[in-house]
């Protein structure tokens, strides 16, 4: 059941990632972001009138707001990539925030393990591999890997963060999260007046619902195989969302890379998985 769960995740956050980033590109990235987040508090609020919900207080509230708060500032440079850039270079690139529960361990004292130090290094020759042409393709290549590069941090302390919280409260982590979350999302759309003009036909808004529903169904899934099992083997199996959205583009959008970043792609594949081992 926890290694269903956390390929579960997987699946969810790759699809979830290429709706946000197919949104992105008909939305301002603040509205893009606002539907997901609504639908995800609203859900999680509804949750709670359900028997046998209750959410404390608790230092794992404080977990679920730092998660929310970087992943929220992981989630717009994200979107801002994928609304300008090749999804199958953001998405790699942007997973390989896995490296940060590592990096906090090292600062607490923990051993690295040999395979995770060469799947750090892995993953950076893979960043470099796929990033190179466009850091070479102009202002609008080095913004893409910047911003995905922004997106993995964020990314990187949503796992570390909500992985700390998960083991005192997976419900009220979560709740922490989206809502602070849209506290975030909510006054920037309204400061940028990005909600003036918007058409929300019908599409639209099935997208945004999706994309919250399968947002928050990944976090659970992910947070309950974390609870049932060694953090390491779940991070193996959840880590590989990038390949769910890089094959979405590929097929539904006809994105093609060149060799170099092919072979990009796949060493910051591997090293994602080498780092969770």
């Amino acid at each position: 059941m926890t290694a269903f769960l956390a390929l579960l995740a997987s699946v969810l956050w790759g699809a979830t990632d290429y709706g946000g980033g197919t949104l992105s590109r008909r939305l301002p990235v603040t509205v893009a972001l606002l539907g997901s987040q609504v639908t995800a508090v609203v859900v999680l609020g509804v949750g709670l009138g359900v028997p046998g919900v209750h959410v404390g207080f608790g230092g794992y509230l404080v977990y679920g707001a730092l998660a929310g708060l970087l992943g929220t500032l992981g989630l717009f440079a994200f979107y801002q990539a994928m609304a300008t850039g090749p999804m199958s270079v953001v998405a790699p690139v942007s997973a390989c925030g896995t490296a940060i529960p590592v990096v906090y361990g090292l600062l607490r004292g923990e051993h690295v393990m040999p395979v995770q130090g060469l799947g750090i290094a892995v993953a950076f020759v893979g960043v470099i591999l796929v990033s190179g042409p466009e850091l070479h393709g102009g202002a609008g290549g080095r913004r893409t890997v910047l911003l995905s590069l922004g997106a993995a941090a964020g990314f990187g302390s949503v796992f570390l963060f909500s992985g700390l919280g998960a083991p005192h409260g997976v419900y009220g982590t979560m709740l922490a999260e989206q809502f602070v979350g849209l506290l975030l999302v909510l006054p920037a759309a309204w400061a940028r007046r990005d909600l003036r003009g918007i058409t929300w036909d019908r599409r639209t808004v099935a997208l945004s619902v999706l994309v919250g529903f399968g947002d928050l169904a990944a976090i659970a899934s992910y947070l309950g195989a974390a609870r049932g099992s060694h953090l390491a083997v779940v991070s193996v199996l959840s880590s590989l969302y990038p390949v769910v959205t890089t094959l979405l583009a590929r097929y539904l959008l006809a994105e093609r890379l060149r060799s170099v970043q092919n072979a990009g792609v796949v060493a910051a594949l591997a090293g994602i998985v080498l780092i969770n081992l």
